[in-house]
């Protein structure tokens, strides 16, 4: 991959919430990659997605954005069970607005057509968020994320708690985002996913991160199977 396709790059990071957790973290996000990120209840995966998108500061090391990000604006991010989606007395398009970096206006009212089109919830638009059942929000609240046409989007086990089809057909629309260009990273608990689904794989264990391309990754995703099993 060019310099131009890179959308995150991360050296010799180290990430933690006050103390390191882990560290020296080295990964290149590029257009079009799949990324999944791995690893034992508790490694950090989530801590790791937090500092890639700006929710907590590096301890150490350098991120950066590529150059064809231009800002910070331009990373969506979806957290594992969006609270406001609950909690919001408000519709599905104005939830999604909300994720908008425009002020109302026609620019405004077609990305959030757009996010819902991407994500298959254009009927859903006015019904009341606080009624959605949990794959509903969450389709919801990854088209509020690309609301904002990002070049990166990355999610917090985006599958958890959903049964194998509702899944899968999450994970096949993502990857159409994949197939235009957007880069993912997606936290996940899903081994068997992630082996079907992944360009790129972040192993976390033990305060350490490997990272690569996923066929140079299988032995490391198996060794993890196993340990689940």
């Amino acid at each position: 991959m060019s310099e131009a396709s890179e959308l995150l790059v991360a050296e010799r990071l180290v990430v933690g919430r006050g103390a390191p957790l882990l560290g020296p973290v080295d990964l290149r996000v590029c257009a079009g990659e799949s990324w999944f990120v791995v690893g034992p209840n508790g490694s950090g995966k989530t801590t790791l997605l937090h500092t890639l998108v700006g929710l907590l500061r590096p301890l150490g090391g350098e991120l950066r954005l590529g150059e064809c990000v231009r800002d910070r604006r331009h990373l969506g991010f979806v957290p594992q069970e969006p609270a406001a989606a609950a909690a919001l007395p408000c519709s599905v398009q104005e939830f999604v607005a909300l994720g908008c970096h425009t002020p109302p206006g026609a620019a405004t009212r077609d990305a959030v057509s757009a996010g819902l089109e991407a994500m298959g919830v254009t009927a859903l638009r006015y019904r009341d968020v606080r009624a959605l059942s949990l794959g509903q929000r969450r389709r919801v609240a990854i088209a509020r994320a690309l609301a904002r046409a990002p070049a990166l989007l990355l999610l917090d086990e985006p599958t958890a708690n959903l049964d194998t089809a509702a899944a899968d057909r999450l994970v096949g629309d993502l990857q159409g985002l994949c197939d235009a260009g957007t880069g993912l990273v997606h936290v996940s608990h899903d081994l068997v996913m992630t082996r079907a689904h992944a360009s790129h794989i972040a192993c976390v264990a033990h305060g350490a991160v490997t990272a690569g391309a996923a066929s140079a990754m299988a032995g490391r995703l198996d060794a993890l199977v196993e340990a689940q099993g």
